[in-house]
């Protein structure tokens, strides 16, 4: 697993960013075991992650593949996030285009397609039907997808409730003044961002852009009364600028239909369906599993 730091000078504003996040957005031992477990199903398979992930393409490598893939749209993240590496990234390729974008080259090449996350950046339903029609093309003869998915939770604690139970724990971190108590702030700072997310997700699947702006405005000046004039406050300020860091280049939070939504289109899209939820107790039903095979 990648180590958390703080360090805004060994690594590129995108790395720096993706260190200062925690889990559920970045990858757990339970999804790296999951993503595991799918890659390990083929013999040396080539693999296309779907997204800069540090940790899923750590992963692939890890189980000696064939070719790994990454298609990838933030050019700098290309550049930045190397820096992260645990393993060898030389033989990786690295794709620069949109998911939206279909490459013909790459049809009928992968044995198995890995993604965290990645569809919550997507228009639902339009963009992810059009992504997964392309997936598909992209697929090999029994090759399988395998996501890990933010949905609609089944029920939202608002941003209000998470501040008050946090209150006293972000304060505490605060007076220490200690580096290594960074990564405690960054899990909360992980926690309060997507109960805003989640407050902004309409029953549609789509996620409001004004609200989720007003939620995170207010959670950045309850915040920053908080904190404000500390060491922590000026390593973090950033990341309440915007529900995504403004060093993502645009990439922002689009959609998250409910479990039974995703299910549905997937299975319309043409796919055998497999989904377990992800034991995570503060956002009950909000991440899921999926493993997507080509009907037959």
């Amino acid at each position: 697993m990648v180590k958390t730091e703080n360090s805004r000078t060994k690594h590129g504003d995108i790395a720096a960013a993706w260190l200062r996040v925690t889990e559920p957005v970045r990858p757990s031992n339970a999804d790296i075991k999951f993503f595991g477990r799918v890659l390990g199903s083929k013999l040396k398979p080539n693999v296309l992650v779907l997204g800069l992930t540090p940790e899923l393409i750590d992963a692939a490598l890890a189980i000696s593949p064939r070719k790994i893939s990454v298609i990838e749209i933030r050019q700098r993240a290309i550049r930045e996030l190397v820096s992260l590496a645990s393993q060898d990234w030389s033989s990786v390729d690295f794709i620069p285009a949109s998911w939206m974008d279909e490459l013909p080259d790459l049809h009928a090449s992968f044995d198995v397609i890995v993604a965290h996350g990645s569809f919550v950046h997507l228009r639902y339903p339009s963009q992810w039907l059009g992504a997964l029609r392309i997936l598909r093309h992209y697929l090999a003869k029994d090759g399988r997808i395998a996501l890990k998915l933010f949905s609609r939770p089944y029920f939202t604690q608002s941003v209000h409730e998470r501040l008050s139970e946090y209150r006293s724990h972000i304060l505490e971190i605060a007076e220490t003044g200690e580096t290594s108590s960074h990564r405690d702030f960054a899990s909360i700072t992980t926690v309060l961002k997507l109960s805003a997310l989640s407050e902004s997700i309409l029953p549609s699947g789509e996620i409001d852009q004004q609200t989720l702006e007003i939620k995170i405005k207010e959670l950045s000046r309850e915040v920053r009364r908080l904190i404000s004039g500390t060491e922590l406050w000026e390593v973090f300020s950033s990341d309440y600028d915007a529900a995504t860091p403004r060093d993502y280049d645009g990439v922002i939070p689009l959609s998250a239909p409910s479990i039974n939504k995703c299910i549905e289109l997937f299975c319309h899209a043409g796919f055998d369906v497999d989904v377990s939820e992800c034991p995570d107790t503060r956002f009950v039903g909000a991440f899921h599993y999926i493993v997507l095979s080509i009907k037959d």
